[in-house]
């Protein structure tokens, strides 16, 4: 319970900002919002889970530099994955909805300045 309140102060904490993250030529950017780290975890623990999707590999190999960026600027993202590979690999019913609402995130064209429920 307390490593829940913790994760949840944490990305409650910062959830009122955005800001714009570029490669390093800052020829690519992506809108980021302070919940990526999470967003991040979900999209990248996803891809099995949601079998194989096509969007969300493409999406993890076109936007490889910010995953890097991302995981890199938060110390928190290895216990994110953690927590979102239990999810993942339960017997939930609701995995090919959670697949379909991520897939859309990602649609939306700024699925780490986004939130998932």
């Amino acid at each position: 319970m307390v490593r829940h309140l913790i994760i949840t102060l944490a990305f409650l904490s910062t959830a009122s900002y955005a800001v714009e993250i570029c490669d390093s030529r800052k020829s690519k950017c992506a809108q980021v919002g302070s919940g990526a780290v999470w967003m991040l975890s979900i999209i990248e623990t996803s891809l099995e889970p949601c079998k194989n999707n096509i969007e969300i590999g493409e999406w993890l190999h076109n936007y490889s530099w910010l995953v890097t960026k991302v995981k890199a600027a938060k110390p928190e993202y290895d216990y994110f994955i953690r927590a979102q590979d239990k999810f993942w690999n339960t017997a939930n019913v609701d995995i090919p909805n959670q697949c379909s609402k991520l897939v859309n995130l990602i649609k939306s064209g700024s699925p780490l300045n986004s939130e998932l429920r």
